[in-house]
Protein backbone atom coordinates (compact mmCIF):
# COMPACT_ATOMS: atom_id res chain seq x y z
CA UNK A 1 0.00 0.00 0.00
CA UNK A 2 1.09 3.45 -1.06
CA UNK A 3 2.05 5.85 1.85
CA UNK A 4 1.06 9.66 1.84
CA UNK A 5 2.19 12.39 3.57
CA UNK A 6 -0.41 14.05 6.25
CA UNK A 7 -3.53 15.89 5.02
CA UNK A 8 -2.20 19.22 6.64
CA UNK A 9 1.33 19.34 4.38
CA UNK A 10 -1.42 18.98 1.44
CA UNK A 11 -3.39 21.35 2.55
CA UNK A 12 -0.11 23.86 2.69
CA UNK A 13 0.58 23.61 -1.06
CA UNK A 14 -3.21 24.45 -2.05
CA UNK A 15 -3.91 27.24 -0.14
CA UNK A 16 -2.42 29.43 -2.72
CA UNK A 17 -4.84 28.13 -5.03
CA UNK A 18 -7.83 28.75 -3.24
CA UNK A 19 -6.92 32.75 -3.63
CA UNK A 20 -6.44 32.67 -6.86
CA UNK A 21 -9.95 31.02 -7.29
CA UNK A 22 -11.48 34.15 -4.89
CA UNK A 23 -9.65 36.61 -6.97
CA UNK A 24 -10.52 35.13 -10.24
CA UNK A 25 -14.50 35.72 -9.24
CA UNK A 26 -13.87 38.71 -7.53
CA UNK A 27 -12.32 40.14 -11.11
CA UNK A 28 -15.03 38.65 -12.83
CA UNK A 29 -17.37 40.76 -11.12
CA UNK A 30 -19.97 37.76 -11.05
CA UNK A 31 -20.31 37.63 -7.42
CA UNK A 32 -23.52 39.91 -7.18
CA UNK A 33 -25.45 37.56 -5.41
CA UNK A 34 -24.95 36.64 -1.89
CA UNK A 35 -24.29 32.58 -1.58
CA UNK A 36 -25.25 30.67 1.62
CA UNK A 37 -23.37 27.09 1.89
CA UNK A 38 -24.93 24.80 4.21
CA UNK A 39 -23.45 21.60 5.81
CA UNK A 40 -26.23 18.73 5.76
CA UNK A 41 -25.35 14.97 6.27
CA UNK A 42 -23.05 13.63 3.79
CA UNK A 43 -22.93 17.33 1.37
CA UNK A 44 -23.03 20.50 0.88
CA UNK A 45 -26.23 22.66 0.03
CA UNK A 46 -25.61 25.85 -2.28
CA UNK A 47 -27.70 28.82 -2.48
CA UNK A 48 -27.44 31.86 -4.83
CA UNK A 49 -29.51 34.69 -3.81
CA UNK A 50 -31.91 32.73 -1.56
CA UNK A 51 -32.37 30.09 -4.04
CA UNK A 52 -30.89 26.64 -4.54
CA UNK A 53 -27.97 26.62 -6.85
CA UNK A 54 -26.30 23.23 -6.38
CA UNK A 55 -25.21 20.43 -3.55
CA UNK A 56 -21.83 18.91 -3.45
CA UNK A 57 -22.82 14.99 -2.45
CA UNK A 58 -19.46 13.32 -1.11
CA UNK A 59 -20.40 10.38 0.62
CA UNK A 60 -23.49 8.74 -1.42
CA UNK A 61 -21.73 7.85 -4.49
CA UNK A 62 -18.70 5.94 -5.54
CA UNK A 63 -17.29 9.35 -5.93
CA UNK A 64 -18.30 13.02 -4.95
CA UNK A 65 -20.43 14.79 -7.31
CA UNK A 66 -22.06 17.91 -8.10
CA UNK A 67 -25.85 17.27 -8.37
CA UNK A 68 -28.30 18.84 -8.71
CA UNK A 69 -27.23 22.27 -10.35
CA UNK A 70 -29.73 25.11 -11.49
CA UNK A 71 -29.31 28.04 -13.18
CA UNK A 72 -30.61 31.70 -13.63
CA UNK A 73 -34.35 31.02 -13.68
CA UNK A 74 -34.19 27.77 -11.59
CA UNK A 75 -33.77 25.68 -14.90
CA UNK A 76 -32.24 22.48 -14.04
CA UNK A 77 -29.05 21.91 -16.10
CA UNK A 78 -27.87 18.51 -15.38
CA UNK A 79 -28.99 14.89 -16.20
CA UNK A 80 -31.22 13.68 -13.43
CA UNK A 81 -30.58 10.18 -13.88
CA UNK A 82 -28.91 7.53 -12.35
CA UNK A 83 -29.61 9.64 -9.27
CA UNK A 84 -33.00 9.69 -10.17
CA UNK A 85 -35.39 8.75 -12.59
CA UNK A 86 -36.87 11.11 -15.11
CA UNK A 87 -38.71 10.42 -18.24
CA UNK A 88 -37.49 11.57 -21.03
CA UNK A 89 -33.75 11.05 -19.87
CA UNK A 90 -31.81 7.93 -21.20
CA UNK A 91 -30.31 5.68 -18.70
CA UNK A 92 -26.95 4.79 -20.44
CA UNK A 93 -23.34 5.91 -18.80
CA UNK A 94 -24.49 5.42 -14.92
CA UNK A 95 -21.15 6.67 -13.83
CA UNK A 96 -21.97 10.07 -15.72
CA UNK A 97 -23.37 11.88 -12.60
CA UNK A 98 -24.14 15.22 -13.28
CA UNK A 99 -21.03 16.62 -12.64
CA UNK A 100 -17.37 14.90 -11.31
CA UNK A 101 -13.86 14.70 -11.99
CA UNK A 102 -11.91 11.34 -12.12
CA UNK A 103 -9.91 9.59 -14.69
CA UNK A 104 -10.22 6.10 -16.54
CA UNK A 105 -6.19 5.54 -15.66
CA UNK A 106 -4.57 6.49 -13.00
CA UNK A 107 -1.57 4.17 -12.15
CA UNK A 108 -3.48 1.31 -14.48
CA UNK A 109 -6.74 1.98 -12.42
CA UNK A 110 -10.34 3.40 -14.14
CA UNK A 111 -11.80 5.57 -11.60
CA UNK A 112 -13.50 7.18 -14.78
CA UNK A 113 -16.06 4.32 -15.08
CA UNK A 114 -16.24 3.77 -11.38
CA UNK A 115 -13.96 0.30 -10.94
CA UNK A 116 -12.00 2.53 -8.54
CA UNK A 117 -13.68 4.34 -5.59
CA UNK A 118 -12.87 7.83 -4.61
CA UNK A 119 -13.46 7.89 -1.20
CA UNK A 120 -14.22 10.94 1.12
CA UNK A 121 -12.32 11.48 4.24
CA UNK A 122 -12.95 15.04 5.07
CA UNK A 123 -15.42 18.05 4.20
CA UNK A 124 -15.18 21.56 5.35
CA UNK A 125 -15.79 24.59 4.76
CA UNK A 126 -12.93 27.51 4.27
CA UNK A 127 -13.26 31.08 4.54
CA UNK A 128 -11.74 32.90 1.65
CA UNK A 129 -12.63 36.32 3.07
CA UNK A 130 -14.39 39.13 2.12
CA UNK A 131 -17.47 36.79 3.44
CA UNK A 132 -16.66 34.23 0.53
CA UNK A 133 -16.32 30.80 1.54
CA UNK A 134 -15.20 27.74 -0.51
CA UNK A 135 -16.06 23.61 -0.29
CA UNK A 136 -13.07 21.67 0.38
CA UNK A 137 -13.05 17.85 -0.14
CA UNK A 138 -9.63 15.74 0.74
CA UNK A 139 -10.62 12.26 -0.83
CA UNK A 140 -8.42 9.04 -1.57
CA UNK A 141 -8.63 7.16 -4.87
CA UNK A 142 -8.97 3.72 -3.67
CA UNK A 143 -8.08 0.53 -6.32
CA UNK A 144 -10.17 -2.33 -6.45
CA UNK A 145 -7.77 -4.22 -3.42
CA UNK A 146 -8.19 -1.45 -1.26
CA UNK A 147 -4.90 -0.14 -1.72
CA UNK A 148 -4.28 3.80 -1.67
CA UNK A 149 -3.36 5.35 -5.05
CA UNK A 150 -3.36 8.35 -4.64
CA UNK A 151 -5.15 11.54 -2.53
CA UNK A 152 -6.45 14.49 -3.97
CA UNK A 153 -8.17 18.00 -2.62
CA UNK A 154 -10.87 19.28 -4.72
CA UNK A 155 -11.92 22.46 -4.37
CA UNK A 156 -15.44 24.61 -5.19
CA UNK A 157 -16.11 28.22 -5.17
CA UNK A 158 -19.04 29.96 -6.26
CA UNK A 159 -20.44 32.93 -7.60
CA UNK A 160 -23.78 34.04 -9.53
CA UNK A 161 -25.89 37.06 -10.93
CA UNK A 162 -29.13 37.66 -12.64
CA UNK A 163 -27.22 35.93 -15.58
CA UNK A 164 -25.18 33.57 -14.84
CA UNK A 165 -24.01 31.07 -11.92
CA UNK A 166 -20.28 29.55 -12.10
CA UNK A 167 -18.35 27.22 -10.37
CA UNK A 168 -14.70 27.35 -9.79
CA UNK A 169 -13.05 24.38 -9.74
CA UNK A 170 -9.84 23.01 -8.58
CA UNK A 171 -8.44 19.68 -8.06
CA UNK A 172 -4.87 18.83 -6.69
CA UNK A 173 -3.87 15.20 -7.02
CA UNK A 174 -1.11 14.87 -4.15
CA UNK A 175 1.49 11.90 -5.42
CA UNK A 176 2.54 9.07 -2.46
CA UNK A 177 6.05 7.78 -2.82
CA UNK A 178 5.67 5.84 -6.07
CA UNK A 179 4.98 8.57 -9.28
CA UNK A 180 1.31 8.67 -10.02
CA UNK A 181 1.11 7.90 -13.86
CA UNK A 182 -2.16 9.58 -15.75
CA UNK A 183 -2.64 6.91 -18.71
CA UNK A 184 -3.72 8.13 -22.13
CA UNK A 185 -7.20 7.54 -22.36
CA UNK A 186 -10.14 9.53 -23.75
CA UNK A 187 -11.97 8.74 -20.86
CA UNK A 188 -11.72 11.81 -18.41
CA UNK A 189 -11.31 13.78 -16.52
CA UNK A 190 -13.52 16.90 -15.92
CA UNK A 191 -17.28 16.55 -17.01
CA UNK A 192 -20.58 16.97 -16.55
CA UNK A 193 -23.44 15.07 -18.20
CA UNK A 194 -26.02 17.71 -19.57
CA UNK A 195 -29.57 18.18 -19.56
CA UNK A 196 -31.21 15.73 -22.14
CA UNK A 197 -32.75 19.17 -23.75
CA UNK A 198 -28.92 20.60 -24.27
CA UNK A 199 -27.66 17.30 -26.41
CA UNK A 200 -27.00 17.27 -29.80
CA UNK A 201 -28.98 14.55 -30.81
CA UNK A 202 -32.21 12.69 -29.71
CA UNK A 203 -32.35 9.07 -28.43
CA UNK A 204 -35.90 7.38 -29.12
CA UNK A 205 -34.88 3.80 -27.63
CA UNK A 206 -34.08 5.22 -24.77
CA UNK A 207 -36.70 8.12 -24.40
CA UNK A 208 -34.82 10.82 -25.66
CA UNK A 209 -36.70 13.25 -27.83
CA UNK A 210 -36.46 16.67 -26.75
CA UNK A 211 -32.36 17.16 -27.55
CA UNK A 212 -31.96 20.21 -29.84
CA UNK A 213 -28.71 21.61 -28.50
CA UNK A 214 -25.74 23.34 -29.99
CA UNK A 215 -22.69 23.28 -28.66
CA UNK A 216 -19.13 25.42 -29.94
CA UNK A 217 -15.79 26.01 -28.48
CA UNK A 218 -13.16 28.50 -28.84
CA UNK A 219 -11.78 28.28 -32.67
CA UNK A 220 -15.31 28.11 -33.82
CA UNK A 221 -16.25 24.45 -34.14
CA UNK A 222 -19.06 23.44 -33.75
CA UNK A 223 -21.70 20.19 -33.00
CA UNK A 224 -20.02 16.92 -33.09
CA UNK A 225 -17.00 18.33 -34.56
CA UNK A 226 -16.27 19.87 -31.03
CA UNK A 227 -14.81 16.28 -29.37
CA UNK A 228 -11.17 15.72 -29.58
CA UNK A 229 -10.12 18.63 -30.60
CA UNK A 230 -8.24 21.34 -28.21
CA UNK A 231 -9.86 24.73 -27.22
CA UNK A 232 -9.84 27.05 -24.73
CA UNK A 233 -13.54 26.95 -23.98
CA UNK A 234 -16.66 24.84 -24.91
CA UNK A 235 -20.25 25.74 -24.43
CA UNK A 236 -23.12 23.94 -25.11
CA UNK A 237 -26.74 25.43 -24.96
CA UNK A 238 -30.49 24.88 -25.84
CA UNK A 239 -33.98 25.85 -24.30
CA UNK A 240 -34.81 24.18 -20.83
CA UNK A 241 -38.41 24.93 -19.69
CA UNK A 242 -38.92 27.46 -22.59
CA UNK A 243 -35.58 29.69 -21.07
CA UNK A 244 -32.64 29.82 -23.62
CA UNK A 245 -29.83 28.75 -21.17
CA UNK A 246 -26.26 27.59 -21.93
CA UNK A 247 -23.09 26.21 -20.05
CA UNK A 248 -19.53 27.35 -20.44
CA UNK A 249 -16.44 25.27 -19.47
CA UNK A 250 -13.38 26.91 -18.86
CA UNK A 251 -10.13 25.27 -19.38
CA UNK A 252 -7.36 27.43 -16.67
CA UNK A 253 -4.74 28.36 -19.12
CA UNK A 254 -1.91 27.05 -16.49
CA UNK A 255 -3.20 23.88 -16.97
CA UNK A 256 -1.36 21.00 -18.14
CA UNK A 257 -1.86 20.66 -21.56
CA UNK A 258 -3.94 23.39 -22.29
CA UNK A 259 -5.38 24.06 -24.44
CA UNK A 260 -7.15 20.75 -23.21
CA UNK A 261 -8.67 18.02 -25.37
CA UNK A 262 -13.01 17.81 -25.67
CA UNK A 263 -14.43 14.68 -24.70
CA UNK A 264 -17.26 16.37 -25.63
CA UNK A 265 -20.37 14.01 -27.38
CA UNK A 266 -23.78 14.77 -29.14
CA UNK A 267 -25.43 12.69 -26.06
CA UNK A 268 -24.43 15.09 -23.60
CA UNK A 269 -21.32 14.46 -22.18
CA UNK A 270 -18.72 17.25 -21.62
CA UNK A 271 -15.63 16.24 -20.49
CA UNK A 272 -12.01 18.32 -20.45
CA UNK A 273 -9.22 15.88 -21.08
CA UNK A 274 -6.08 16.75 -21.12
CA UNK A 275 -4.49 13.27 -21.21
CA UNK A 276 -6.06 11.26 -24.48
CA UNK A 277 -4.07 12.69 -26.66
CA UNK A 278 -3.96 9.19 -28.68
CA UNK A 279 -7.41 8.39 -29.09
CA UNK A 280 -7.91 12.19 -29.76
CA UNK A 281 -4.78 13.50 -32.08
CA UNK A 282 -3.77 10.38 -33.30
CA UNK A 283 -1.05 9.89 -35.29
CA UNK A 284 1.21 8.20 -32.50
CA UNK A 285 0.31 11.08 -29.98
CA UNK A 286 0.66 10.13 -26.42
CA UNK A 287 -1.49 11.90 -23.68
CA UNK A 288 0.34 10.07 -20.82
CA UNK A 289 1.71 12.40 -17.67
CA UNK A 290 3.71 11.19 -14.93
CA UNK A 291 3.61 13.05 -11.80
CA UNK A 292 7.02 12.27 -9.58
CA UNK A 293 6.51 10.95 -6.07
CA UNK A 294 5.49 12.95 -2.90
CA UNK A 295 4.77 16.05 -5.85
CA UNK A 296 1.03 17.99 -6.25
CA UNK A 297 -0.46 18.15 -9.64
CA UNK A 298 -3.29 20.40 -10.23
CA UNK A 299 -6.06 21.57 -12.35
CA UNK A 300 -8.21 24.25 -13.01
CA UNK A 301 -11.32 24.87 -14.30
CA UNK A 302 -14.69 26.96 -14.69
CA UNK A 303 -18.41 26.33 -15.19
CA UNK A 304 -20.51 29.37 -16.14
CA UNK A 305 -24.57 28.07 -16.27
CA UNK A 306 -25.58 30.54 -18.08
CA UNK A 307 -29.10 32.50 -19.79
CA UNK A 308 -28.98 32.83 -23.06
CA UNK A 309 -26.08 31.10 -26.09
CA UNK A 310 -22.80 31.66 -26.07
CA UNK A 311 -22.97 34.61 -28.53
CA UNK A 312 -25.74 35.99 -26.03
CA UNK A 313 -23.74 35.61 -22.94
CA UNK A 314 -20.40 36.84 -24.36
CA UNK A 315 -18.43 33.65 -23.69
CA UNK A 316 -15.65 34.83 -25.78
CA UNK A 317 -15.58 37.83 -23.84
CA UNK A 318 -16.12 36.07 -20.44
CA UNK A 319 -13.40 33.47 -21.04
CA UNK A 320 -10.65 36.48 -21.79
CA UNK A 321 -11.48 38.22 -18.25
CA UNK A 322 -10.88 34.47 -16.85
CA UNK A 323 -7.77 34.09 -18.62
CA UNK A 324 -5.97 37.78 -18.48
CA UNK A 325 -6.84 37.11 -14.26
CA UNK A 326 -4.94 33.40 -14.59
CA UNK A 327 -2.21 34.70 -15.92
CA UNK A 328 -1.65 36.99 -13.34
CA UNK A 329 -1.54 34.47 -11.05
Amino acid sequence: MIKHRTWISQLGRVACGLFCLLNFTLRSGAAELPIQITPAEGKFVVDAGGQPFCEIDYKTYAKPIVYPIYGPGQVPMTRNNPMKEVDGESNDHPHHKSMWVAHGDVNGVSFWDEKGKILNEKAELVELGNGQQAIQLQDKLIDPQGNVVCTETVTYVFSANEQARSIDWQVTYHAGEQPLVFGDTKEGMAALRVHPNLRLSNDAKRGVTTAAGHSTNSEGVENAAVWGKRAKWVNYDGTINDQPVGIAFFDNPQNHGHPTYWHARDYGLFAANPFGASQFAGNGANGQHEVAAGQDFTMKYRVIFHRGNAEQYGVAAKYAEYEAAAKTE
